[in-house]
This record gives structure tokens, C-alpha cells and sequence, in this order.
């Protein structure tokens, strides 16, 4: 018996040996040829033989997806981490008071906790479900760049009190447009659909009405930008809801590029709402004058 059992070890190992050594060949062969795949994995360096290169293309994808996650979320908890500091400590809209009373520091610092943007509260810490993806579009209109996203962030603020955004849907700033720039039916995820179909300014009298002077232009601006507030009340800000606004730009029958004023009042609001809004447009273009359209700068 124990001769048998020493006998079938002997045999075990040799087999255990070939096994080894046949793997060691495939490995060896599969490095010579080119066939395999040096992986880490677990912090040990693994060569895979004979690999299904679909399979590794997809294995590779996977973790590739996996890192820019990651370094997504970090990019989130630092930019909460910031925009929560500036909050409770009063510098979110201005650099800090050297000097003011401890009661009025108090009572800025509660407003300061109350502040929101697009309805959504900002203090991460209020647990609102919408305040991730509020800030989510400031990180990503910054390709997640924490710093710059807390710059836009703390400039949108600013010229949102500055020009008096929050009192803007109640303006009444009509101007004969409401047939031109309205809001209309939704989309197919239940995004907002805006309409701006600049072909109304083919009518010259309408256009000296309302681009005719600096006055009338700003008023024209601020009608744009009551309409993207107008629209995103009826945003959701949750996770399945709609997160943004479908805008429909018509430029058939738009003035010519040497339209001076229409070229101007155009890229202004342009530059406004990329500013201030990020994220929140899905630009769609239809009937489109190209040469216009390139001079605009709504075609890539």
C-alpha cells in the first residue's frame, strides 16, 4: 500500500511536470509569435495565450471605462468638496470679508446655504437628489477639470445676480417675436423644445424693431434668456428625467452674415448661454443657410 500510494505520487508529479512544461511551450510560443497578452492583474504581471482578440479589445474597453468613471467621481467628490467649503464659509459668490459683523456674517452664511441654481440646492450636504447632477454639468463642460469647473460655476452665480436672472421669467419683454422664439411641445425624452426661427428678421421693419438699437437688442437678449429659463422649469434634474433642452435653430430665410447686428446679438447669446448654461443645450439645427450657419459658428 504504501509502496502503490508512493508510486502514484511519483505518477501525480510527472503529470503535474508535464502539464507545467506544456504550458510554459504554449506561453513561450505565443510570446515568440505575437499571440498573446501580457495583463496585470491583482498587481502581478499575467501572460494570456491565444486570446480571443474581440474579447480583449472588449476586457480592455471595460477598464478603460471603469478608470474614466473613477476618475469621475473623484472629480465629483472634489468639486462637492469645494463648492460645500465655499458655501459654508461665505465665498461662493465673492472673495471673503476681511471685516463685518458677526451677525451679519451669520446671516450671510445662511443665505449663503440657501443658495440654489435651476431650482436645485448647491450644499451637497442638504442631500438634494438633483445637486450631483447640477454640478455634473459644470464638470463636464470642463472635461472634469475640478478647478475650472468651480471658476464657471462661481461666474455663473455672479452674472446671475448681477443682471437680475432670477426675476427675468416674469419681465415682460414683448417684442413681436412670440410666433419666432417660443416654446413648444416636448421631446422624445421629455426634453423641452425651443424654437428660434431667425427667418422672422427677413421682415426689415421687424428687424430695425427689435435689432434697430442697443437698447432693443438687449432686450432681445434678455427674451432669449427668459426663454431658457422658462425652459428649464420644466426640467427635472433626476436620474430617468429630463436634464435638458432640445433647441430647434431655423435659419432659413435669416439675414446675411453682413447683418452687423444680427451677427453680433446672435454670438452674444451664444456666448451666454455656453457660459452660463452649461450642458443644457441639444443643439439641433434644420433648414439650414450653410454660409450662415458657418458664420455663426452652429455648424462644426
Amino acid at each position: 500500500m504504501i509502496e502503490s500510494s508512493y508510486q502514484q505520487q511519483l505518477m501525480e508529479e510527472k503529470i503535474e511536470k508535464r502539464h507545467q512544461d506544456n504550458e510554459d511551450r504554449m506561453i513561450k510560443k505565443g510570446q515568440e509569435e505575437g499571440n498573446g497578452k501580457k495583463v496585470t492583474f491583482q498587481d502581478q504581471e499575467i501572460y494570456i495565450e491565444n486570446l480571443d482578440q474581440p474579447a480583449v479589445q472588449e476586457n480592455e474597453e471595460t477598464a478603460a471605462s471603469i478608470e474614466l468613471q473613477m476618475r469621475k467621481q473623484k472629480a465629483l467628490n472634489k468639486f462637492r468638496s469645494m463648492v460645500e467649503g465655499a458655501i459654508i464659509d461665505n465665498y461662493l459668490l465673492e472673495n471673503p470679508k476681511k471685516s463685518f459683523l458677526r451677525r451679519e456674517s451669520e446671516r450671510e452664511k445662511q443665505q449663503q446655504r440657501e443658495i440654489s441654481l435651476w431650482g436645485v440646492p448647491l450644499l451637497p450636504s442638504k442631500g438634494h437628489a438633483s445637486t450631483d447632477l447640477v454640478l455634473l454639468k459644470f464638470l463636464t463642460a470642463t472635461d472634469f477639470k475640478v478647478n475650472e469647473a468651480f471658476k464657471m460655476l462661481r461666474n455663473a452665480l455672479k452674472w446671475r445676480n448681477e443682471c437680475r436672472i432670477d426675476a427675468i421669467p416674469e419681465e415682460n419683454l414683448h417684442l413681436g417675436l412670440e410666433k419666432f422664439v417660443y416654446i413648444n411641445s416636448v421631446g422624445k425624452q421629455g426634453q423641452p423644445v425651443y424654437y428660434i426661427l431667425y427667418g422672422a428678421f427677413k421682415d426689415k421693419e421687424l428687424y430695425r424693431k427689435v435689432l434697430g438699437t442697443e437698447e432693443n437688442r438687449e432686450k432681445f437678449l434678455r427674451l432669449r434668456i427668459q426663454l431658457m429659463e422658462k425652459s428649464i422649469e420644466q426640467l427635472s434634474f433626476k436620474a430617468g428625467g429630463a436634464d435638458s433642452i432640445l433647441q430647434i435653430t431655423d435659419l432659413k430665410h435669416s439675414p446675411g452674415p453682413e447683418r452687423e447686428e444680427f451677427r453680433s446679438v446672435h454670438k452674444r447669446a451664444s456666448t451666454l448661454i455656453q457660459a452660463n448654461y452649461p450642458e443644457l443645450i441639444q443643439k439641433h439645427v434644420r433648414r439650414v443657410n450653410h454660409l450662415i450657419a458657418k458664420e455663426l459658428h452652429i455648424l462644426s
